[in-house]
């Protein structure tokens, strides 16, 4: 009976120790949440000549994924879209790294070239988070009155709406494109491109959750259905059902599967 006892109190104990490992692992989570968020844009903005719709959801309570809106004052200057590798909480420190990198280098008073901005963020971020296992994937774009700058680091490629047409656009060209972010093996020099977006066009940026969604069968949803699913919807749709047909269409092709990574889809519509 003493050995029972004695077994019943040691597992007694080592229950309580797990509780309270628990507890306080949710703790430090629910910390990670609120400060990540603190970081975050949380209002969508609706800038003069443009009108925004956000589609936001993480793998976990922690994002990988990470955007920004850069404005001066009612003027929208650009958006920056971007997804640090990996997933939880590891991922969503360097995601905090990263987002003031990012900061620091794209502002609204910023008089340098896309490719310089680049270079710098990942210059930094070599610097700053050492030899991690993360990296760092994304896209700028500088708004202008008619058109915008985009560069892209190893990410999605973007889709514009075109309102004349109804078509839709790759943006494609030389030397706008850069490897992964934040890898000392790697060098990032691009230059940026510049790309048509009037009245009416609307703009598409997602990340690769995404593109990388499966279904029950292993099929992986891919760019093309997105495309696709853009392609397909009403010239005279508004805001919302752009971006809500994209999610339905989406979770439609995944259906019970659950999510494989954090998912961010912008849209972004010239009204003037």
């Amino acid at each position: 009976m003493r050995i029972i006892e004695s077994i019943e109190r040691e597992l007694e104990k080592r229950n309580d120790e797990l509780e309270w490992a628990h507890e306080m692992m949710n703790t430090d989570l629910r910390m990670a949440v609120n400060v990540q968020q603190s970081f975050f844009c949380r209002d969508i903005p609706q800038p003069e000549g443009y009108d925004i719709s956000l589609y936001f959801k993480p793998l976990m309570e922690v994002s990988g994924d990470f955007y920004d809106f850069v404005l001066d004052g009612d003027r929208m200057k650009g958006i920056a879209l971007f997804d640090v590798s990996g997933h939880g909480v590891a991922s969503a420190l360097i995601t905090m790294i990263a987002k003031s990198i990012v900061d620091r280098h794209f502002k609204p008073d910023c008089r340098d070239s896309l490719g310089t901005v680049l270079s710098a963020i990942n210059n930094d971020l070599v610097r700053e988070i050492g030899m991690t296992r993360n990296y760092l994937a994304g896209m700028i774009i500088m708004l202008k009155e008619n058109s915008f700058d985009y560069v892209n680091a190893g990410y999605q490629d973007i889709i514009i709406k075109k309102n004349s047409t109804g078509e839709i656009v790759i943006p494609d060209g030389e030397g706008f494109r850069s490897s992964f972010l934040g890898i000392p093996a790697f060098t990032c020099e691009v230059e940026s491109i510049n790309v048509p977006f009037e009245k009416g066009d609307v703009l598409f940026l997602f990340s690769d959750g995404l593109v990388e969604g499966e279904n029950i069968e292993g099929k992986i949803y891919g760019f093309e259905n997105i495309a696709s699913s853009i392609r397909n919807i009403s010239s005279d749709a508004t805001l919302h059902d752009l971006s809500s047909t994209v999610m339905r269409d989406f979770f439609s092709f995944i259906g019970t599967k659950r999510l494989l990574d954090d998912i961010t889809l912008i849209v972004v519509k010239k009204t003037s």
